[in-house]
This record gives C-alpha cells, sequence and structure tokens, in this order.
C-alpha cells in the first residue's frame, strides 16, 4: 500500500465551510467503533454518528435490530447537525451492503457534504472474532462472518462515489494504515490520498 503522505487540496474556496464525511465500512468487530472514537477524541467538534449508539438510544439496547426507519431518521437528523455546525462527521455502521453505502452517499451529498470519505477497515476475520469475544455486547459469530462474506462479494469501490476510499488493515488495537498520529485522524482539514479506490 503507498503511503498516505500526499494532501488532497481543500475544494476550491465558495464561502461554504468544508464539511467532510466519513463513511466506515467493515464487519462488526472489526475496530470501526474504536477509529471513529479516537477520530472524534482528536478534535471533540466532530460528530460520530453510530447506528449502535443510536439503537441503545431508541430501544435501550444497542442489539436491539428495531425499526430502521425510525434509526434512519435519527441518522439523518445528526447528519443535518453536523452540516448546520459545518462539523466533520464520521458514520459508523458496517456499511457491507452496496444499497446502504448508496443511500449514504446520496443522503450525505443531498444534505452538502462536500467531501465523502471510504475507511474501509479489512481487519482479518480470526481477530475480528477474537475482538467480538472480548465484547460485553457480542455479536453472533455467524453474523461476522456473513458480513465479511458479504463485502468480499461486494467490496466498496471510488465509483460508488466516494471522493476518496481509505483501505485500512487493523491486526491489533491500532491501524496499521493510517496511523492514529496520521492527519487523517489528528488534523480536522487535513485529508490524505491512499491511491486506492
Amino acid at each position: 500500500m503507498p503511503p498516505l503522505d500526499r494532501p488532497v487540496a481543500d475544494p476550491p474556496a465558495s464561502g461554504l465551510p468544508t464539511t467532510r464525511l466519513i463513511v466506515l465500512i467493515g464487519p462488526p468487530g472489526c475496530g470501526k467503533s474504536t477509529l471513529a472514537r479516537q477520530w472524534q477524541a482528536a478534535a471533540p467538534d466532530r460528530h460520530w454518528i453510530s447506528t449502535d449508539a443510536i439503537r441503545a438510544e431508541l430501544f435501550g439496547d444497542a442489539a436491539v435490530q428495531g425499526d430502521w426507519s425510525a434509526i434512519w431518521q435519527v441518522v439523518c437528523d445528526r447528519l443535518q447537525t453536523a452540516i448546520v455546525n459545518a462539523a466533520d462527521a464520521v458514520y459508523d455502521a458496517t456499511n457491507a451492503d452496496p444499497r446502504q453505502r448508496q443511500r449514504i452517499l446520496e443522503t450525505a451529498r443531498e444534505l452538502g457534504f462536500s467531501q465523502i470519505i471510504g475507511w474501509w477497515v479489512q481487519t482479518p476475520l480470526e481477530q475480528c472474532l477474537a475482538w467480538n469475544a472480548q465484547r460485553d455486547r457480542q455479536v453472533p459469530a455467524h453474523v461476522i462472518e456473513r458480513m465479511a462474506q458479504q463485502l468480499d462479494r461486494s467490496p466498496p469501490e471510488l465509483a460508488e462515489g466516494f471522493d476518496q476510499l481509505e483501505i485500512m488493515t487493523l491486526t491489533s488495537n491500532c491501524p496499521a494504515t493510517p496511523s492514529l498520529n496520521h492527519p487523517l485522524l489528528t488534523q480536522p482539514n487535513q485529508w490524505s490520498f491512499s491511491g486506492h479506490g
């Protein structure tokens, strides 16, 4: 994988604030929420939109799948809040299905996000299962395996509408690329191109 060291210029100045959305992609247990938490901690004004957290708020338990339309409405409300506050956001969900990715991409564009970056977290399945076994709320192993297979069959592509698609491999609590000290995580207005797509 080429190093992530070529900054991408911000869009031309239009007088409008630049708002970026990171769309996390990966099976349960791959480290998406850990990345999102650390990304937000680097700049607390960033918005972390987690479907698991929304399920816990709406239904009292993140494991309850519940009414997707109610969950999606909260996702849209929080995306809109990020736009109103001119804040970058991360959408923390599996996004294993291309239709799910299409929906978030279209919605984010309609709401006004100027740049949408996919972070495809490619943690080995064995590591996902091991991390899942350490969680308080465990996802059934067959669900993790099914979502990993779905991503193998229908991997995210730049052509889906992402401005950038970063591929990360996590084999421990830190991503191999980009590092947690990389500008993608630490600098709110610095984004880099990995050459993947």
